[in-house]
């Protein structure tokens, strides 16, 4: 307030948004648990695959004494599968650990890519056809790629939700 041209007085407003902010926080974690959840039951499936086999070739190998050869190939492909149980394992974990942002320069279409390329893996997206067409001239965007791929996932889910099991989501 002014009189004669000299501040009298100072009003200031301040509002505390700390429970906002962590309501916010706790909205995204909730989401990216629901994400996990339903991401879940595909990696389950995509586990069991590569574990049935590991199971099969090692009673193979505990009845039979067949030829080292034979032996070393089925040794071979159990160690195949159950290091693909390990990356089904590791990209879970990775997908439910909480990063600290490290924002880059990305090519945004190979990150969404990516998480189609995910998704139609790792997700019941029933014969929910995904059709992707990109603008050429995007230029690469800063940004942290792991908050992203959350982004797209999200996105997808939420999409496949809506079309339902014979829908179409065009990105």
């Amino acid at each position: 307030l002014f009189e004669n041209g000299e501040i009298v007085a100072v009003a200031e407003l301040c509002k505390d948004i700390t429970d906002e902010i962590n309501v916010h926080k706790a909205m995204q974690a909730q989401e990216k648990l629901a994400s996990i959840g339903q991401l879940s039951a595909g990696i389950a499936h995509e586990i069991n695959n590569p574990l049935g086999i590991i199971l099969g070739y090692t009673q193979l190998l505990l009845r039979n004494e067949g030829n080292e050869e034979e032996q070393q190939d089925d040794l071979k492909t159990i160690v195949k599968h159950a290091k693909s149980c390990k990356l089904i394992v590791e990209d879970l974990l990775n997908f439910a650990r909480e990063p600290e942002p490290k924002k880059s320069f990305i090519e945004i279409h190979g990150v969404i890519d990516e998480v189609l390329n995910f998704m139609q893996y790792h997700s019941d997206l029933g014969a929910t056809q995904i059709v992707s067409e990109f603008d050429p001239r995007v230029p690469p965007i800063e940004l942290d790629e792991k908050q992203i791929k959350q982004v797209f996932i999200n996105l997808i889910m939420n999409a496949q939700h809506a079309v339902g099991n014979n829908g179409s989501i065009n990105v």
